[in-house]
This record gives structure tokens, sequence and C-alpha cells, in this order.
């Protein structure tokens, strides 16, 4: 069974001159400027007649990560895991400036690398969001690194126009961790579903209930990587016992009560303490930009260690939470 989530690193080089096939979406917008916009970046894709033409860094990147989202992503339909791959695009830049050709490349060879993810699964599935960022320019070339994130579509017909979840039962005890080596499961005289954990179920749960109504897109894409109670420590109930000392799972070894089996009522804890997390904002020492929504998170349980306390072994989730600007548009 496939990991709930893994990464591909890779280095591809693009060229220019790529000839774009004919993938353009059919969508409509009706007084939507964002998604018009969106739509003559794509049609002008097709047609190639900006050909010879220069984008800012910041455009080639804002509109080919926006057509992706836009045109082959879908937030509104609910999904039961989260799958992500990464891998690192190089594409030339001249005086901070991409030319047009380069630029259809890029968006060309990044709708190669979603197939070719895609095709790695046999069951059905579909793209959530599409994050684009600028790591580094260096000797003339932009190193661009593409976030991908695939869901396991939830074929059971959840209602997709309502932002609740079902909290955790009396017989959801879970090891914190450990599911994507197929070393999780249940506990505490529970037994099975070793290939998942708290970690996995808590973000399923938070993921299912971000769905949001039919027609809604993201751009803007941002992911903060590594949270966790460590870089974002919003306390819980303070009482520093390995019982919901943060809004995130955490426990320390040299304290009282430690343990990798988490209850039932420390599941629904880190549960509305996970999702707390992910809608503070930065200006509230929280991982959420201002003027962005949540899209999608990843949880992973981790074994670490207190560095600046005697190297004092932990273990955490720690989480990648992805955030957009929110549109919805009329045509779909």
């Amino acid at each position: 069974m496939k990991k709930i989530s893994f990464f591909i690193i890779a280095i591809a080089i693009i060229g220019f001159g790529c000839k774009k096939q004919d993938t353009t979406p059919q969508k409509t917008e009706i007084g939507d400027p964002t998604a018009a916009k969106i739509e003559q970046f794509l049609n002008d894709v097709e047609s190639n007649n900006k050909s010879g033409s220069n984008l800012t860094i910041t455009d080639a990147i804002w509109n080919v990560e926006a057509a992706l989202n836009y045109a082959y992503c879908d937030v509104s339909t609910p999904y039961i895991n989260r799958y992500t791959d990464t891998i690192n695009i190089e594409i030339p830049v001249t005086n901070s400036m991409v030319n047009w050709n380069d630029v259809v490349s890029l968006y060309d060879y990044c709708l190669q690398e979603m197939n070719t993810y895609a095709s790695t699964f046999e069951f059905q599935h579909h793209f959530v969001v599409i994050d684009l960022e600028n790591k580094k320019i260096e000797n003339g070339n932009m190193t661009i690194k593409l976030f991908a994130v695939l869901g396991k579509t939830d074929v059971r017909g959840s209602n997709p126009n309502t932002r609740s979840f079902m909290y955790f039962g009396s017989t959801d005890w879970w090891k914190y961790g450990e599911g994507p080596t197929n070393n999780g499961g249940k506990c505490n005289g529970y037994s099975g579903y070793t290939n998942l954990d708290a970690a996995i179920k808590i973000a399923g749960k938070i993921n299912f209930s971000l769905t949001p109504i039919v027609g809604t897109y993201f751009t803007d894409i941002f992911t903060r990587y590594d949270v966790n109670p460590i870089t974002y420590p919003l306390v819980g109930d303070g009482n520093w016992d390995n019982y919901c000392d943060y809004k995130m799972f955490y426990n320390r070894m040299d304290w009282s009560n430690f343990h990798e089996c988490v209850s039932p009522t420390e599941m629904n804890y880190h549960l509305d303490g996970t999702n707390s997390v992910l809608f503070t904002y930065v200006a509230n020492n929280g991982p959420r930009p201002a003027g962005k929504n949540p899209i999608s998170i990843t949880l992973e349980g981790i074994y670490t260690s207190l560095q600046f306390h005697n190297v004092t072994p932990i273990i955490i989730h720690n989480g990648d939470f992805t955030y957009g600007i929110e549109h919805h548009s009329h045509g779909m």
C-alpha cells in the first residue's frame, strides 16, 4: 500500500520552444475578473500568440500556478487521503524576466509531471491544489518548486457544501504516527489499519471539513511547511503532563505519562486544536497568511528531539498547511 504522504524530488531543466498540447479546459466564467485573466493566459498558451514577449518572474509563476489550479484542480470534491509530490524545475531568467516560450514550457512540464504522478494511482483520484514557489535564482536559471497535492476521491457522495466534521468515537485509539511505514494502526486493545495513524486520521477529518462549495478555486497558493507544536507552540491546557499540553499532539519522554497510543478524547482534542492552529493568522502567532484561506493539510507523526534541552526525545504531529486566495466562479 502506498504511503499517505511522500515526496519525489527531482530536477528538471526546461528549455524553450515546447509545443503546447490541446489541453485547454472547457470553462466559462461570468463576472469573475480573476477567472477572465486566467482564461486569457490559457488562450495565449494555446495560440502561442505571445511568442517572443517576456513576463516578470512574479507574473510567470502566478499565471502558471493559477491556471493549473483553475483548470486541473478540484477543491470541491471530498477526498479520503492526501498524497503529495514535489519536483524542482529550472527555467532561464534574464534581467528578472522570463521569456514567454519558457513560461509555456513550464506550464507544459508541470502538466506532464502531474499526469505522470497521477498515473501511479489505481484508485479514483483528483488533484486538490498545486503550489509553485521560486526557490532561488542562480547562474541565469530560476529553480521553481512544484508541490502537488492529490486526493483519493471520496466516492461515498459526501455533501461538499458542509464545512464540518464528525468526531472520533470510543474505539478510536490510534498510534500517534508511523502509518506511512505500515507500523501505525489502532491500539489499547484494538488492532488493524496499520497503514493509518492518529495524524493521518486527524488530517483526513480536517481536509473533509475544508471542502468548499462547487465552483470554488484558489490562486496565490502558499504552503507553510513544518507546522508543529515547536514551530507554532499554541498552548492547550498547559498542564505539562503529556495530555493535551499543546493544540497539536506533543509528548516528551522526560515528562510523566509519555505515551504513543492516542485516546479518543485526545484525538478529538487535537482534531479541534490542529484545526484551530490551521486557521490562526500569522499576526496571532499562527501559520495562516493574511488574506488567505486554508485549502488542505498533511499531518505526520514524527519522532524527534529538543536540541536545546539535553536532546530530549519527543513525538509530535508535524504538518504542511496549504493556503490560497479563494474565488467563486459562476460558470462552472
